[in-house]
């Protein structure tokens, strides 16, 4: 009786069929007899299924084990199952050479890849995210020193020059610094979004400057010298202040409020307000922009987060048709994992290589196009945005927050200025306009108050509005001192970087994922998936 052997076919059809096809050895067709006899052949049907032992595979499976972090079992629940199927999902996937993996390993690879690109994206955006965030929290340190050490300077200011009232003003100079803070440092971005709007910064409006916190700053800058006002007159123009400031709480209420009438300090306060208005705008311009790239850079690493969690493609025939992000992750990323054993594995091991680094950018720019693709030409308008309102504002020489509170005609110069040039000068012209107000001056007998009581009948809150008077247009023109550099200089400082190290962040994010160790071999070193070294490789490519 013949012996039927693979195919069905007897044994010299066998010979006769490998020695025309291939042209092989002796020693070959022994290899093909044994095969063919043998209860673990290769039964290729309808389904074109291939079975290899676990022991060709044993390698490479602990490498997925361990690329998984998973139980070998997992894999392989029954012991008694020395062989496995790897049917024709895999097959159609990575190619009939690629079989240690079954359909349910192979689903864990691709898994597996797409939540290392999104967090091989995350690690190359770490160092903008970085460099933004620092910037960010130094404008914030620098805006709180120069408010905490102009708050002191006031307050020796008044011990110095005038030491009658300084205790009574105090806490409306902390009051006034408090809204300072609350101003600059609690920064509201609001909903706009400047990659996506890409508005010329010149003409931008950000955050909390919607509700037009330039009004709104002059308002307090005009407000604390209408609450300082009624002690200066009681105190510095009628020096009547031997035991303490002692006016009477509806006396000193009517002072405050006839402030816009008679203006005492001239237009100090008006022209501060200004100035004070403009500086926090400014800032609040570049403090918005940062928070805006920190925020979209933020979105982007939540978007691909979720789309590494999200399902790929069900359709094993339509991936490996096409080019698409998922399939490319496959070939290169978890296909090299699931090839058997070979005698050249000491040469080239897939299961520990990475792709090629020209491979590893065609992959992950094909995957950066779901998402980045129309974010390039606004990311790149605006910083050049950037560039351009910083350049503006120092060009035109707008107010600087440093200037207004530390120059010698910023706030602690003009508040001097306004009580001893303005309010003393004018002393008989405000005590007469004070009388047809408010009548005579009016004291606490017993003088029971005490200076911060004082302090607290005569001040009100700094964001209510004064009386209906429409304040003057005059600017504060302050030159900054060449050896301090201020906060818009080093802005400048940080939109040149931008613009030289940043400006095509998002294009060249798939050679920034690319040069990571973990995502594609170093030149000159072998890949997983060619067995090429980058140098051949490249040299084949062109």
């Amino acid at each position: 009786m013949e012996m039927v052997g693979l195919f069905g076919l007897k044994f010299v059809d066998v010979v006769q069929l490998y020695s025309r096809q291939f042209q092989k050895t002796t020693s070959t067709f022994c290899l093909f007899l044994l095969l063919s006899t043998s209860t673990a052949s290769v039964i290729m049907n309808k389904s074109t299924d291939l079975r290899f032992s676990r022991k060709d595979c044993s390698k490479r499976m602990e490498n997925i084990r361990i690329r998984l972090d998973v139980d070998d079992n997992h894999y392989y629940r029954d012991s008694s199952f020395k062989s496995f199927v790897a049917g024709d999902y895999v097959n159609g996937m990575c190619g009939f050479n690629f079989t240690c993996c079954s359909q349910k390993i192979i689903v864990d690879l691709i898994q597996s890849s797409k939540l290392q690109l999104a967090d091989w994206i995350r690690i190359a955006n770490a160092p903008l995210v970085h460099y933004l965030a620092e910037q960010r929290v130094h404008m914030t340190e620098q805006v709180n020193i120069l408010l905490s050490e102009a708050e002191f300077e006031i307050g020796q200011m008044f011990k110095e020059h005038f030491p009658q009232i300084a205790t009574v003003v105090r806490p409306i100079t902390g009051q006034l610094f408090k809204h300072l803070r609350s101003t600059m440092l609690v920064w509201n971005v609001g909903q706009d979004n400047i990659i996506i709007n890409h508005s010329d910064m010149t003409n931008f409006t950000a955050g909390q400057e919607k509700g037009n916190s330039g009004a709104k700053l002059r308002r307090m800058v005009e407000r604390f010298f209408a609450n300082i006002f009624p002690p200066v007159y009681a105190c510095v123009i009628n020096a009547d202040c031997g035991r303490g400031y002692a006016l009477n709480g509806n006396y000193s209420r009517c002072v405050r409020d006839a402030f816009l009438k008679i203006d005492p300090f001239g237009d100090v306060p008006s022209r501060l307000g200004f100035a004070f208005g403009e500086a926090v705008t400014n800032l609040r311009r570049v403090h918005y922009f940062l928070e805006q790239l920190l925020q979209t850079l933020q979105q982007l690493e939540n978007r691909w987060q979720r789309w590494a969690a999200g399902d790929y493609y069900q359709n094993p025939g339509k991936l490996s048709q096409e080019h698409s992000c998922t399939a490319l992750l496959a070939k290169h990323y978890a296909c090299p994992l699931c090839k058997p054993e070979t005698d050249d594995d000491g040469i080239l091991n897939p299961a520990t290589s990475k792709p090629c680094n020209y491979e590893c950018v065609f992959a992950v720019s094909s995957c950066l196009e779901m998402i980045h693709r129309s974010l390039q030409p606004l990311w790149s308008q605006a910083v050049k945005s950037f560039s351009k309102f910083i350049n503006f504002t120092i060009k035109n020489e707008h107010a600087d927050l440093e200037d207004i509170l530390r120059n010698e005609h910023g706030l602690i110069g003009s508040l001097y200025d306004a009580i001893m040039d303005n309010a003393l000068a004018a002393g008989p012209e405000i005590s007469v306009r004070l009388f047809d107000e408010c009548g005579t001056m009016q004291t606490d007998d017993n003088n029971k108050s005490n200076p911060m009581e004082s302090a607290a009948q005569i001040s009100v809150a700094l964001d209510e509005p004064l009386l209906e008077k429409e304040a003057g247009k005059s600017r504060v023109y302050i030159r900054t001192a060449t050896d301090k550099p201020n906060l818009m200089h080093y802005a400048s400082v940080v939109a040149q970087n931008l613009s030289i190290f940043y400006a095509d962040w998002i294009s060249q994010m798939a050679e920034l994922v690319c040069e990571n160790p973990n995502a594609s071999t170093k030149a000159f070193t072998v890949c997983a998936s060619s067995g090429l070294t980058m140098k051949n490789a490249v040299s084949q490519n062109l």
